[in-house]
C-alpha cells in the first residue's frame, strides 16, 4: 500500500515538473461614444484587425528583441462586449454595456519582467489607431 502511494506521489511530482506555467498579462482599450454596442463591436474588430495585420507582432519584436518566436506567439488581441450591472451605489442594478479591444500576452515566468511593457506597447498602438479611426469621418 505504501509503495502505491509513493509511486502516485512521484508520478504527481513528475507531472508538475513537466507542466509549464503560463501567465497572462492583459489590458484593454474601451470603445467610447454613444454608438450602439453592435456598432462599437464592429469598430473594435476593424481597428484590432487592422493593427494586427499591419505588423504588430513584428513591431513588438523590434521593441523587445530578446523575445523568441515562441514567446512572441503569446501575443494576441481580441475584442468583446460585456454587459454588467452595479451591485451598489447610485447605479445599483442598472445595466451597462462596454466594448473593448484587449491586448493579451501569455508567457512563462522568465518573460515576466517585461510582460506588462509588451502589453502596454500593444495598447498604445490600439489607442492610436482607434483615435485616428474616430477622427476620420465614415465613408
Amino acid at each position: 500500500m505504501q509503495a502505491t502511494g509513493l509511486r502516485t506521489a512521484v508520478a504527481f511530482v513528475l507531472l508538475l515538473a513537466a507542466c509549464s506555467v503560463s501567465i497572462a498579462n492583459q489590458d484593454s482599450v474601451e470603445i467610447p461614444g454613444p454608438a450602439a454596442a453592435d456598432q462599437k463591436l464592429e469598430l473594435a474588430q476593424e481597428v484590432a484587425t487592422a493593427v494586427w495585420n499591419s505588423g504588430l507582432p513584428a513591431r513588438i519584436h523590434e521593441q523587445f528583441p530578446s523575445l523568441s518566436e515562441e514567446e512572441l506567439r503569446g501575443l494576441g488581441v481580441r475584442w468583446n462586449r460585456t454587459t454588467f450591472a452595479a451591485f451598489n451605489g447610485p447605479d445599483k442594478g442598472k445595466a451597462r454595456t462596454q466594448v473593448v479591444i484587449l491586448c493579451v500576452f501569455s508567457h512563462g515566468r522568465e518573460v515576466g519582467p517585461v510582460a506588462d511593457r509588451i502589453v502596454q506597447a500593444c495598447k498604445r498602438e490600439m489607442q492610436a489607431a482607434l483615435q485616428k479611426r474616430l477622427a476620420t469621418p465614415s465613408a
